[in-house]
């Protein structure tokens, strides 16, 4: 499959390889060939280019596990945002997920993710996720200096500050007061946190969200772990 006229592409490589590596991973490039292809088009800087290539290695990683089966940016009805993934676990048991970075740049050297940056993501990222759904946020953060206790420190304090009614968290991004926040934020089930280079095998956290509508099945939370605890190198 040719996916890219320019075999010098800065991805060029990399899908390559996951090409060749998986039968269940060349199908899924087949089915949303069209959809990629513009991507790869579109990604003219670095940093469009390290969004897809996430994008991308996301669906490699989960498609690593036979269970899973997926729909690249499903786009619901009346919505001009939607997750990235939609994935499938069987018939009836599915959930959304939605990957971003954090560059570290936006980092300090003794900064963690209890950062205004990371609050600041997720209530912009709270806007795509699905009512009536299991609905999951994938963080790659760069540089991977982080441990599980800065995540749940900065989720913690997140939540906070929506219960204390921080403006600069309930009043933006289209939320219109506490409620309004909230019945989002329970929408989120899970943030999985991992580093920005799989190559260096980096440690994967996952936090389920205590007020979560739909919270995520143990069964998926297992197969999703696994998943990106594997090496894309």
């Amino acid at each position: 499959m040719e996916l890219l006229n320019d075999h010098h592409h800065p991805l060029a490589s990399k899908l390559a390889s996951w090409l060749q590596s998986s039968r269940k991973y060349s199908s899924f490039v087949t089915q949303f060939e069209s959809k990629i292809r513009k991507k790869l088009r579109l990604a003219q800087s670095p940093e469009q280019q390290d969004e897809l290539l996430l994008e991308l290695e996301t669906a490699f990683l989960l498609l690593t596990e036979r269970a899973f089966g997926l729909v690249y940016e499903p786009l619901p009805a009346g919505q001009s945002r939607g997750p990235d993934f939609l994935v499938n676990y069987t018939s009836s048991s599915t959930f959304y997920l939605e990957v971003t970075r954090l560059r570290a740049s936006g980092f300090a050297r003794d900064d963690t993710l209890t950062t205004e940056r990371f609050s600041t993501m997720l209530a912009n990222k709270l806007g795509q996720l699905q009512t009536g759904s299991t609905n999951v946020l994938l963080v790659s953060l760069e540089p991977s200096t982080f441990t599980q206790t800065d995540l749940k420190t900065a989720l913690n304090q997140f939540q906070q500050r929506a219960e204390q009614n921080d403006p600069l968290i309930v009043n933006r991004y289209g939320f219109q007061g506490r409620k309004h926040f909230f019945n989002h934020f329970q929408r989120l089930s899970s943030v999985l946190l991992r580093g920005d280079d799989f190559s260096k095998t980096d440690i994967v956290f996952l936090w389920n969200n205590p007020q979560a509508k739909h919270p995520l099945n143990p069964k998926i939370k297992t197969l999703l772990l696994r998943s990106h605890q594997k090496s894309t190198a």
